[in-house]
Parts: C-alpha cells; sequence; structure tokens
C-alpha cells in the first residue's frame, strides 16, 4: 500500500465533500453522492490508520460530536431506522468526544448515515453504526468532516519507530510529525 497515493486521492474527496455541501440544490442523487462522498473519504482514513501510516499526533485527536442516546427500548431497525424523532432523544445532546477509529468505523459501518440539510446546503451529518444504532446517534458537522480529511491528506509523518512485538510476530509501528525525539 503506497499512502502517498490514498493521501493524495483525499483532498478531491474532501473538495467534493465541500461543494456537495455549500450546495443550496437538494436532490436525491446530490444526497447519494454526498453520502459516497463521505464513505470513501472516512474508509480512506480508516485504511491509512490501519495500515500506520499516520503519525501519533493526528492519531491521538478525538472527533467532538453531539450523541443522542436512544429513548425507546424499540430496537432501531431497517423498518423504522427512518423514524429518527421516536427513536432517539434529541432534545438532550450530549457533547462527546470519539477517538478517531471509532468514529470511522461508526460511519463505515454506518446504519444511519443521514446527511442534514439547511439553508446553505449539507451542514451536518447524522450516524451511528450497526452496533451502537440502540445505544446513540451522533451529529458531527460537515466541516469538522473535511477538516479531518484534509489533517490525513497532508499528515506525512516525520521519523517512525518500529519495535519488534513477539507476541504478535510483527512490528509495532509508531510515526511522529516531528523529526526530533521528543527531551
Amino acid at each position: 500500500m503506497d499512502p502517498t497515493y490514498w493521501k493524495t486521492e483525499l483532498s478531491p474527496v474532501a473538495d467534493r465533500i465541500e461543494e456537495f455541501a455549500a450546495s443550496g440544490l437538494f436532490t436525491e442523487r446530490r444526497a447519494n453522492e454526498f453520502e459516497r462522498e463521505v464513505m470513501l473519504g472516512i474508509f480512506s482514513v480508516r485504511r491509512l490508520i490501519e495500515h500506520q501510516t499516520l503519525s501519533q499526533e493526528l492519531l491521538g485527536q478525538q472527533v467532538r460530536v453531539q450523541a443522542y442516546p436512544k429513548k425507546t427500548k424499540e430496537p432501531t431497525t431497517w423498518l423504522n431506522n427512518h423514524k429518527i424523532r421516536e427513536l432517539f432523544d434529541l432534545d438532550a445532546p450530549r457533547p462527546k468526544t470519539l477517538p478517531l477509529l471509532l468514529f470511522c468505523n461508526q460511519i463505515i459501518h454506518s446504519y444511519i448515515l443521514l446527511p442534514l440539510r439547511d439553508s446553505h446546503g449539507f451542514g451536518h451529518v447524522l450516524f451511528c453504526s450497526d452496533y451502537q444504532r440502540n445505544e446513540f446517534l451522533y451529529l458531527v458537522r460537515v466541516a469538522q468532516l473535511i477538516e479531518l480529511i484534509r489533517r490525513v491528506a497532508f499528515d506525512f509523518p516525520a521519523r517512525t519507530h518500529l519495535q519488534f512485538n513477539p507476541t504478535r510476530e510483527d512490528y509495532d509501528i509508531t510515526n511522529y510529525a516531528s523529526a526530533e525525539p521528543p527531551g
């Protein structure tokens, strides 16, 4: 896997998400195209995480979201997942931070992925994975998604530390943004 290729392709994805988000024109097709670009961008981010090509500084960042708790005991299913207000308490948002990998997995494994329109286009995305569909529904600003994808696109670590892990029989790889070791 060549991380440079994956990272180079992320900037145009961020640009397309930004273009869709800014468009006041709403059609079902544009909503689907927007969703596809979000999925492609976040999948690419997760791929880069899994291949250990991002810096510790970036990996350590948390993604701020609003979490809406489930308000009914009724399970979220394919037949009712469009009934957001009935299933989740949208009046009681909880600020929450998600580790980067968990955030990516929530979108990649989304059971609900719903772009929200305002007068200026798509401003937010509601999402939850199939694993958390009966716990929380999350909300993230589209601007945060774009910023995250761009940060990953330009994250080229300056230093790598390799340590053989006998348990895994492979190397643990730690990348750093700075070429200088701390201290």
